[in-house]
């Protein structure tokens, strides 16, 4: 085997530990709202979403049990959506969510100031 190819292997390798020891930890279900015209047909609708707005929701012992209520949230949303149960802002605009699972190490806010 040549140097190539042993640090091949030994990278995908690492990187197969690294992976499944993250897939181990803490998640946190995060949310962040979005504005949005409900006139506007589906293909010109867009979202602004500003990441200084991100909300922690909950946090979960494994990233399956996160995206299971980050599913049902979606679902909800879509929901509420669907039955008009956002008021609107003095611009005619909606709010509504964008949810998202992110291991605990990483928060979508990005770097904190020091």
């Amino acid at each position: 085997m040549t140097k190539r190819a042993a640090s091949l292997v030994i990278g995908l390798w690492l990187l197969a530990v690294v992976t499944s020891a993250s897939a181990e930890g803490a998640w946190v279900l995060w949310k962040v709202a979005s504005k949005t015209d409900p006139k506007a047909p589906l293909v010109w609708k867009t979202y602004t979403f500003y990441s200084s707005q991100w909300d922690p929701v909950a946090a979960y012992d494994t990233s399956r049990a996160c995206e299971e209520k980050k599913s049902t949230a979606e679902s909800d949303e879509s929901k509420a959506l669907l039955r008009g149960e956002r008021d609107k802002d003095r611009k005619g605009l909606i709010t509504s969510y964008l949810f998202q699972c992110l291991a605990d190490t990483v928060d979508p806010r990005g770097p904190k100031g020091k």
